[in-house]
């Protein structure tokens, strides 16, 4: 698997933005913002539903959980979810340390292997919207990086609304990541994500315009 200085010495002109923010901060509808503006998208989200499809995956889960996380033949992904968001705050459980060695080189590889597609094709800047951006390095190839900023009680909104979560998901979820405090101040820009989209707007557009003054 390439490691991030391998990659790094192979990125060429790709200007990187990673994007951060809490569990359901409306981290997608940021990237398709910035790629309405001219930025190329790589969704680690959908990629990673994706990887849950290949057959050596799901007979990995399978082996370790059972085949009743399987409905008509896919991985029950809510199931999976709470089997393995669970533990004390700041540590893992050992199922999702499990899932993760199964699902996370793969996605790695996959998110690595558009990079250098886009990079050969000469595209300038890249939005890397990965959940887990912070945790697992990727946001030392990145440029920029932007928090999303949200309130907690929009985020557990959304989330019920676009996920069916329980109101405690978001918070048991996050327990695993590291401190949204943390992320925000590591961040170059913040953008508000407050439930005023024309200042959401107006703020995508203030730091595409930096951006376009740095590279």
């Amino acid at each position: 698997m390439q490691t991030i200085n391998e990659f790094l010495k192979q990125k060429k002109k790709l200007f990187i933005i990673g994007l951060m923010g809490g569990v359901a901060s409306g981290k997608s509808t940021i990237g398709k913002i910035f790629e309405t503006l001219g930025a190329q998208l790589i969704e680690a989200d959908s990629m990673a539903h994706r990887i849950l499809e290949y057959k050596r995956v799901k007979e990995s889960i399978v082996k370790l959980w059972g085949d009743s996380l399987l409905i008509k033949g896919e991985i029950d992904r809510k199931a999976l979810g709470k089997i393995v968001f669970s533990g004390e705050k700041g540590k893992k459980s050992p199922d999702l340390i499990k899932l993760e060695k199964i699902v996370h080189p793969i996605l790695r590889r996959r998110i690595f292997q558009r990079l250098q597609k886009l990079s050969q094709k000469n595209h300038k800047i890249v939005v890397l919207d990965v959940a887990l951006l912070w945790e697992n390095g990727l946001k030392d190839i990145c440029d920029i990086l932007v928090f999303i900023d949200t309130p907690l009680s929009l985020r557990q909104q959304r989330a019920f609304q676009n996920r069916n979560w329980e109101e405690s998901e978001v918070i048991l979820r996050e327990k695993f990541q590291e401190d949204i405090e943390i992320k925000k101040q590591a961040a170059h820009f913040i953008v508000p994500n407050k439930g005023n989209m024309a200042e959401t707007l107006q703020t995508v557009h203030v730091v595409w315009s930096k951006i376009q003054e740095m590279i």
